[in-house]
């Protein structure tokens, strides 16, 4: 699990350095996150209650407002991410010290 936690993060990290493309990085968090036990993932809740929306074309014609609302999202996203796999890590060593 840890190597393929560690392969998305590194398509994380690619698409937010290079700035490639926002939504690559969301999706590449959301694999992270399957990686992990479904008890230790974010609550979906928590996940879609940020997620970016569509503007009519007329409101964002060339979809910078959708884009700026996804580099945000992703930012949030990878934290939630990071905090649950940190979690699950930490549980993991704690039942061997018991």
């Amino acid at each position: 699990m840890a190597t393929a936690v560690s392969q998305w993060r590194q398509g994380l990290i690619n698409c937010i350095t290079n700035k490639a493309d926002p939504f690559n990085a969301i999706t590449c968090c959301m694999c992270m996150i399957a990686c992990l036990p479904p008890e230790h993932r974010p609550k979906a809740e928590e996940i879609t209650a940020i997620m970016p929306t569509r503007k009519d074309w007329m409101d964002d014609p060339d979809s910078a407002l959708y884009e700026q609302e996804a580099w945000k999202y992703i930012r949030e996203l990878a934290v939630k991410a990071e905090e649950a796999g940190a979690k699950y890590i930490s549980a993991i060593i704690a039942s061997y010290r018991t």
